[in-house]
C-alpha cells in the first residue's frame, strides 16, 4: 500500500520531492539501517516516485557523533541508492550530562556532524 501512496500523493502534487524518511538510521540503532534498505528497495521496486532518502539524526545517550560509523551507513545508501540524502532533524543532547556552561564538546559534536554530511556527495 505504500506504493500507492507515494504514487498518489506525487500524481496530485508531481513537483513536491517525495522521501523516506527514518530514525536511528546513521548509527544503526535497534538493527534499523537494514530495515531500512529493504524498505527503500521494495518501493522503489514497485514503482513508489523517491526522489530522496531522509535521516533524522537523533543522537542520544552516551553516544558521540561517530563520524566513522555515520559515514560508513551514509556512504552505503549513496552507493546503492544514487540518490539525495538529506538530513531532515538533528539533535545531539549526552544524555544531558555536559555540563551547559562549557559549549566546546557541543560545538565538537555539531562541526563533526554538519562537516561530515555538508562534505558528502550525496
Amino acid at each position: 500500500i505504500r506504493e500507492k501512496v507515494f504514487k498518489h500523493a506525487k500524481e496530485l502534487s508531481p513537483d513536491t520531492l517525495f522521501f523516506v524518511n527514518d530514525y536511528g538510521i546513521i548509527l544503526n540503532k535497534y538493527g534499523r539501517f537494514e530495515l531500512y534498505q529493504e524498505q527503500i528497495r521494495e518501493l522503489l521496486a514497485a514503482g513508489a516516485p523517491i526522489d530522496a532518502i531522509g535521516l533524522q539524526s537523533h543522537i542520544h545517550g552516551e553516544d558521540l557523533v561517530d563520524v566513522n560509523a555515520i559515514k560508513y551507513y551514509v556512504d552505503q545508501l549513496w552507493e546503492e541508492f544514487q540518490l539525495p540524502i538529506w538530513v531532515t532533524e538533528f539533535d545531539w543532547n549526552a544524555g544531558n550530562d555536559v555540563a551547559m556552561g562549557d559549549h566546546s564538546v557541543h560545538a565538537e559534536q555539531v562541526e563533526n556532524f554538519y562537516r561530515l554530511m555538508f562534505s558528502h556527495e550525496g
